[in-house]
């Protein structure tokens, strides 16, 4: 996180994530114990990857008055994907990379999510929300920070 922007580490951490994971489940049906399992740990890599830096990255762009408050409702996804992937192993019953290929395609959604999110690294912590950036999405839609209405 000190060389690479916030927003750079989550989307090449979720792309390789996709790759990974969408490429494993075919390694292993050929065979190649060692490099599936190679896969399957670069996977996990990128996932800390991107576990360390979600917190940094929401932590920064958020106020501080509202930071605890909103860093929960971001949480409550994860809470969903908890409670859902048990599941996913009932989906290997027809086709079996089909649990891989679920979570490949969420890394890829996530990713472009991702694209949305501003880049926090090196800009001091918003204290309202004023002084929040608001990422392409809200330039896309014609919202300005204070500073750049002056």
């Amino acid at each position: 996180m000190k060389y690479f922007g916030r927003k750079t580490l989550i989307i090449s951490s979720l792309f390789l994530q996709g790759i990974l994971i969408a490429g494993y489940p075919y390694v292993q049906e050929a065979d190649y114990i060692w490099f599936a399992i190679t896969l399957n740990l670069l996977g996990k890599l990128s996932n800390g990857i991107i576990q360390v830096v979600h917190p940094v990255i929401v932590t920064e762009m958020l106020p501080t008055k509202m930071r605890t408050m909103i860093y929960s409702v971001v949480n409550i996804p994860q809470s969903f994907g908890i409670l859902l992937a048990p599941y996913l192993k009932y989906t290997s019953t027809s086709y079996s990379p089909t649990q891989y290929l679920i979570l490949s395609g969420l890394s890829f959604i996530g990713m472009g999510l991702a694209f949305i999110l501003p880049e926090t690294k090196g800009k001091s912590l918003p204290e309202n929300v004023q002084e929040m950036d608001h990422g392409p999405l809200g330039k896309c839609f014609g919202r300005k920070n204070s500073a750049e209405k002056n």
